[in-house]
């Protein structure tokens, strides 16, 4: 469902929580009094995030929602945007992206761990055919994603079968190297 959403509805997926510093990260809500607030803003200044301490969502069609120990954001993906994170404390968040780049391929970016402190701030551009994704934090380097790569799905309509007044049918995605690495496939 989550790559019909990106592929076919035309969203941006944005994840946000704590590091763990590896490619294995567990994210834990940030608006649990941890290390930092976020703030994405589109080209035509609205906004969606934590202001003062208060959710806002003014873009059409973006949703905010907590999901199990993460933050899970929908931006629609004809759109360009700023994403902030203020520090409140110190610690390290993770920011994960999956970026619709057209019909066929998501663009997974990861910043496995971006390290805040109070009044700190960082910040990195997000949008379709993005190709400089430096993120700037006050204090700390210019940081390039950890990982960054374009996953290649294939969608297949199976055929709808009627039996006893039954139908099934519908659509299969699949990416032959998304879980094993490039080069391999399932069998």
């Amino acid at each position: 469902w989550v790559l019909e959403h990106i592929l076919d509805g035309g969203f941006i997926r944005v994840l946000l929580g704590t590091s763990t510093g590896d490619l294995q990260a567990s994210y834990t809500p940030l608006q649990s009094g941890l290390a930092a607030d976020f703030l994405i803003t589109d080209q035509y200044g609205r906004r969606i995030g934590y202001v003062n301490g208060s959710s806002v969502n003014e873009i059409p069609g973006a949703t905010l929602t907590t999901l199990g120990d993460q933050q899970v954001l929908d931006l629609p993906s004809d759109l360009q945007y700023s994403v902030s994170i203020e520090g409140t404390d110190s610690g390290n968040i993770a920011l994960s992206f999956l970026v619709p780049e057209d019909t066929e391929v998501v663009r997974e970016v990861d910043y496995l761990s971006v390290p805040v402190s109070a009044g700190s701030s960082a910040s990195v551009q997000l949008r379709r055919g993005n190709t400089d994704w430096t993120l700037i934090n006050t204090g700390q380097p210019p940081q390039q994603p950890d990982w960054l790569e374009d996953h290649r799905f294939y969608k297949v309509s199976l055929p709808i079968v009627v039996r006893d007044w039954e139908k099934c049918g519908g659509q299969l995605i699949v990416n032959p190297s998304f879980e094993q690495g490039a080069g391999k496939g399932w069998s």
